[in-house]
């Protein structure tokens, strides 16, 4: 490696750490957060975390132009102040709405935001989805899919939670594979799939093949303007069975 590529690998570093810095202040922001989401996050429940990525924002837009008022509502990977499960409550006015995340502290977090405000919403443990018994109209995930191999999720894999939060294996995609094989028994017949990811972490590719190797057929992809968050719509291809 040469002088020249080393300083630009070197900019590029600190030009991107400088950008996690403030998209950290913003993103822990409340009055921000009120205006995007429309509740303020309860005192406490940030832990030093985002509250919410670009990825939630284009699943905000899924769940704005996909979701009906008096449907039901499942959150895998809910976070700290439970942002879409408590977002699709305010706006949408759902029938049930459940909020489930694999990290104890996460959804004890997640519920203590719901229960500030008064929220009929169901909030649990749950590793995807082990502990859930019932089926949605939406299922949406905001999914880990960091390769913790790379090099760039140094600055976002800071600690063991935050490795058990954004690590989705090998190429960043195992989980969301997982899940993705899993999904449709818990659909209700005519239910969508909203899965989250970012294309700076993993590939357009990676993900085209992960859904084309699923039970789901793409139905449309959702995003905002420049931001680099997508929101993938699926439906259940018409040969998977609802066992």
């Amino acid at each position: 490696m040469n002088i020249r590529s080393i300083c630009i690998h070197i900019t590029h570093r600190i030009l991107y750490r400088a950008y996690l810095l403030f998209m950290h202040h913003l993103r822990t922001n409340k009055f921000v957060h009120k205006c995007l989401f429309g509740y303020r996050p309860y005192n406490g429940s940030d832990f030093h975390e985002d509250f919410w990525d670009w990825t939630t924002i284009a699943i905000r837009k899924a769940i704005l132009l996909n979701l009906r008022k008096g449907c039901s509502l499942l959150d895998i990977g809910t976070g700290y102040v439970g942002v879409l499960a408590i977002f699709a409550k305010l706006h949408i006015e759902c029938k049930e709405v459940h909020a489930v995340d694999y990290i104890p502290e996460i959804i004890s977090s997640a519920k203590r935001n719901g229960d500030s405000l008064k929220l009929d919403i169901k909030f649990y443990y749950s590793n995807l989805f082990d502990n859930i018994n019932e089926r949605f109209d939406m299922i949406v995930f905001n999914a880990p899919y960091i390769d913790i191999e790379n090099t760039q999720s140094k600055f976002i894999i800071r600690d063991k939670i935050s490795e058990r939060r954004f690590s989705g294996g090998k190429g960043g995609g195992e989980t969301i594979t997982r899940f993705l094989e899993y999904a449709p028994t818990y659909l209700t017949k005519e239910g969508v799939v909203v899965l989250g990811v970012t294309h700076y972490h993993i590939s357009k590719d990676t993900i085209h093949y992960i859904i084309s190797n699923s039970p789901f057929e793409f139905r449309n992809c959702i995003k905002i303007a420049i931001l680099p968050g997508s929101a993938y719509l699926l439906t259940k291809k018409r040969s998977t069975k609802d066992d």
